[in-house]
């Protein structure tokens, strides 16, 4: 099973496509703490043919740059092949949004998203959280400002 994914403003998925806004979210500026993580986990999982029709588990994990896990996400799904559009042997991609809006951070600091597949790790997406310096506030690429 292949995993892509990221931070974003914000994520639906609809007729099989992940629709992302505000892409790629890396800091998170914060005017005080503790503070809302206030972002979308976007994620494609590319899932082959013989992966289908079993049970899976996905955990994300949020984690402070210790390795203290502050919130945590479980679920076990399962995905069944469509015979009628894939192909023999064709992945089967299956778009996620996760709502990370209400996770809490402490404080100022690194923390990490840890994405574990059947118990295994298959991705980290780091950020890091600050308070704006006033350059900062002007600048919101890739920031994730929560105002």
């Amino acid at each position: 099973m292949h995993l892509d994914a990221m931070l974003c403003d914000f994520a639906t998925v609809r007729e099989g496509l992940l629709h992302i806004l505000g892409g790629g979210i890396n800091r998170l500026w914060r005017e005080k703490f503790p503070a809302q993580m206030g972002v979308t986990l976007s994620i494609l999982l590319e899932i082959h043919p013989t992966e289908a029709n079993r049970q899976h588990s996905m955990n994300i994990v949020l984690q402070d740059e210790d390795g203290r896990r502050l919130a945590e996400v479980n679920a076990d799904f399962q995905v069944g092949r469509n015979v009628e559009s894939n192909r023999r042997g064709e992945p089967i991609v299956m778009p996620l949004a996760i709502s990370l809006q209400q996770m809490t951070i402490p404080g100022p600091g690194a923390y990490s998203v840890e994405i574990l597949l059947d118990g295994q790790h298959k991705r980290t997406l780091t950020v890091l959280a600050a308070p704006p310096k006033e350059k900062d506030r002007r600048r919101r690429g890739r920031t994730g400002s929560h105002e």
